[in-house]
Parts: structure tokens; C-alpha cells; sequence
């Protein structure tokens, strides 16, 4: 379970900023928070989901970004060769204070323990070159307990090699020490390398966090195939009847999917992210749409198109109604850029629910998704607490800020109409017609 993650100098969030899905003090919308109870007996209300709106470039979606860099630094550091620079740094440009300084990211989350959950920090401060600080603290009995903390050696000191730092396990853990690369994290090789009861499994939920950007068409391409893969396995049939059922409710026209397994000599390859690096998904399934025939008005059979005949909603909806699916039966966070993009307004609407309803978000499941489309944001569906506004000063800095700042703001003020009128700022500074042409 996230609690709350903090951003400093990366891309357009110069400044730092401090996300929460910790819920306010309130039974409004109860279905919309869980409440835990930590090992100090200390209980704690979570939001199931939360929305950041913003007007194109206004560093939403750099939010979005930050917590990709931060999975896929700690999934896939160890394949970082030494002598490679850190491609998750991106610093903030557009400052001579910034532009070489550390980005730091820190996450609070929550894992289960024996009897009640547990409090986590994870927190790195990097470079272009290097991981200057990477800390792991927990809260067993309410009260701050590292688990590792990696230094980085003195300069000057010809006794440590220039690209190895050390990675201290603490008392907790056996005071056991390890070396790692100044450009990998310590982390990852609990993932990779090293088994460990507690950190391995601390690798293992920020292996599971999923973070999509609908517009990465590389990306959901992999995604889509991925689900297809999975929908062959026998375990998965309910995932899916309920792909089928998502379809139907969609209104797509697609009565429903069939999948079969397609023999080597017909297998796709798809690259599944965008980096220099080689790492391709096989697309090992043949994902069909089937569509009800009719003669003089009447059933008469079904035929069957190749998914990607479909149009591109409906493939979006498809990979991303997919990872959903997957994740409300299975728990987990997942964050979504431009969850509206080439799908209908209800429809994302329909998907954010999905989250807030306990019937279909049994294990307490959280989304968060970054959009500029101003019918999400309904009263009906989020509290005040669950939504978030961006915007970008002349310096090029991006500001997020809660609606839950605001003066006169409570769970039923029309968020949608206050948006548009301009009370939470957020909006784009659109220039008048004549601004583009009176150089004629």
C-alpha cells in the first residue's frame, strides 16, 4: 500500500514535491478509503485512487515519469554496465542551481506483516554517474529502524576503487556489508543476485507496480500482447470472462474475444519499453474479436476479426482494461498518464470506479492517473482529498497542489465548474487569435 511518495529536481518539478494517498479525517465517499493498522496500532485511512489534472505540458505527466524511472531504476540497475551513465536521471534544465544537482526520490509503503501492516521509506538521491545516498527504513514497532544504508566512498581515499561503493545492512538485518556499483543500487540485488526473506520481498512490491502512459503505443502494444499471453493460461479464466464482459459494456460491438496459441513460425516480436536496450515480449497468442452476424435482422452466427483490425480504442481498452482487471484481482498500485486517451470520458470514468467500488476492488487496490479531461473530475466520484491540480510558472517549474488546499472547498463543491472558472488554476494560457498572426 503506498502512503506517499516525494519528487525533487526531476524534469519540471524543480521544487520538491510531496504526493499523499493518505485520506483526511471524514466518513465522506467511504468506499473511496481503506483504513490499516500499522504495528504501533496506529490506524491508517488510504485513498483507493487519486487524479492530477493539468493542461498539456504542465508536468503531470512528469509525476507520472518520476515513478517509472524510480520502478525501472530498481527493476533493472543491475543490467546498468559500470562505466554507463544513470539514463533514470533527468534534472530540472532550466536553472544553473539544478541542472547538475542530485534528483531524490523518496516512497512511504506499507507491507503485511504477521499480525498488522508495516511501515516502509524507501529513499535515493542520484546523479548522471552515481547513487549518492539509497536508504531502506522501516517501523516495526512504530519507531524508525534502517534496514541498509550504501555510502559512497571519501574522496581521496586510495583505498576504495572509484566505481564501488558499500552497501551496510544494519543491526536488524546482521550488519552484513555488500559491494555494488556506484551507478547500480543496492536494492536490485536483492531482486537479482542476492535472496533475502525481507528485502527480496521489499524488491518484489516495487516489482509490481505498474506505471503506463496510454500514449506509449510501443509500450501498449507489449501490454496488449502480455495480456493475451496470460488469458491462455487456464488459471486465468475469470480475468477472461470479465475482459469479455468489459468489452461488451464498452459498447465496442464485440460480442466477445477468443485467444489461441500460435505455433513459432507465426510468433510477433514486440519491444516492451523505449530504451536503447534490447527486451522484447513475444507475442505468442492470436487475440480475436468475434461480432454477431445477422440475416433480416435475425442471429445467425459469429465471425471472427483480428484484434488489431479493431480500432485503436479498442485495443487501448483492451491492454489497459486488461491491467486493471489484473490488478484489482490481484492488489497493487498502478499509475496511469492519459488514462482518457482514445477512450470515451464515461468509460475512463467507469475504470477509475472500479477502484472505489469494494466489490470490484476487494484488495484494496490503488490508481492514480494523470488527465486534462475536466468530466472526470466529478463530485460524484472523487473527494477532495483524491484530487490534485498542476501548473507550470514562466520559469518552466511545475506546482502540484490538492484541491483539499483550497479555501471553501469541500467533498460536494462542483469541482468540474471550479476548474473550468479558473478557482484551482491548473488551466492553459491560451493567447488570442491575433497573437499568432499579426507579424502579417
Amino acid at each position: 500500500m503506498i502512503l506517499g511518495v516525494s519528487i525533487t529536481n526531476f524534469r519540471s518539478i524543480k521544487d520538491t514535491f510531496d504526493f499523499t494517498l493518505e485520506a483526511e479525517s471524514g466518513q465522506s465517499k467511504a468506499d473511496n478509503f481503506f483504513e490499516i493498522e500499522l504495528a504501533n496500532q496506529q490506524k491508517v485511512k488510504l485513498l483507493k485512487s487519486a487524479v492530477i489534472y493539468g493542461p498539456n505540458a504542465s508536468g503531470k505527466t512528469n509525476f507520472i515519469r518520476a515513478l517509472y524511472n524510480l520502478t525501472e531504476f530498481i527493476k533493472k540497475s543491475t543490467d546498468i554496465r559500470v562505466e554507463s551513465s544513470i539514463r533514470y536521471y533527468e534534472p530540472f534544465l532550466f536553472d544553473q542551481d539544478t541542472d547538475q544537482a542530485p534528483t531524490k526520490m523518496a516512497i512511504e509503503f506499507a507491507l503485511p506483516g504477521e499480525t498488522n501492516y508495516i511501515k516502509y521509506k524507501y529513499q535515493i538521491e542520484f546523479t548522471r554517474q552515481e547513487v549518492l545516498l539509497e536508504e531502506l527504513d522501516y517501523y516495526p514497532k512504530g519507531q524508525k529502524h534502517n534496514l541498509f544504508k550504501r555510502t559512497a566512498p571519501e574522496k581521496g581515499n586510495v583505498k576504495e576503487i572509484e566505481f564501488i561503493h558499500t552497501g551496510k545492512l544494519s543491526k536488524d538485518l546482521g550488519y552484513k556489508e555488500y559491494p555494488v556499483f556506484k551507478n547500480q543500487l543496492l536494492l536490485s540485488k536483492f531482486g537479482k543476485d542476492v535472496p533475502h526473506e525481507m528485502l527480496t520481498g521489499v524488491y518484489l512490491y516495487f516489482d509490481s507496480i505498474e506505471v503506463w502512459n496510454a500514449l506509449d503505443v510501443i509500450r501498449i502494444n507489449s501490454l496488449r500482447e502480455e495480456i493475451a499471453n496470460e488469458l491462455l493460461l487456464p488459471e486465468n479464466d475469470n480475468l477472461r470472462k470479465r475482459i469479455n464482459k468489459l468489452l461488451r459494456i464498452a459498447d465496442t460491438k464485440i460480442s466477445g474475444i477468443s485467444i489461441r496459441e500460435t505455433s513459432d513460425d507465426n510468433r510477433v516480436y514486440f519491444a516492451n519499453d523505449n530504451s536503447s536496450e534490447s527486451n522484447y515480449n513475444i507475442g505468442r497468442s492470436r487475440v480475436s474479436a468475434q461480432h454477431t452476424v445477422y440475416k433480416n435482422g435475425s442471429e445467425v452466427g459469429v465471425k471472427e476479426l483480428p484484434l488489431r483490425e479493431e480500432s485503436a480504442g479498442t485495443n487501448v481498452l483492451f491492454a489497459l482494461g486488461g491491467i486493471i482487471l489484473k490488478r484489482l484481482e490481484r492488489g497493487g498500485a498502478i499509475f496511469f498518464d492519459e488514462l482518457d486517451n482514445s477512450l470515451h470520458p464515461r468509460l475512463s470514468k467507469f475504470l477509475v470506479r472500479l477502484f472505489n467500488n469494494p466489490i470490484s476492488n476487494p484488495k484494496n487496490s490503488q490508481l492514480v492517473v494523470a488527465t486534462h479531461e475536466v468530466t472526470l473530475l466529478d463530485k460524484e466520484v472523487f473527494r477532495k482529498d483524491q484530487i490534485w491540480f498542476s501548473e507550470k510558472n514562466k520559469y518552466g517549474v511545475t506546482d502540484l497542489f490538492s484541491a483539499k488546499d483550497f479555501e471553501g472547498v469541500r467533498d460536494d463543491t462542483p469541482f468540474d465548474k471550479w476548474y473550468m472558472n479558473g478557482k484551482f488554476g491548473g488551466q492553459p494560457k491560451i493567447k488570442e487569435i491575433e497573437f499568432i498572426f499579426d507579424h502579417e
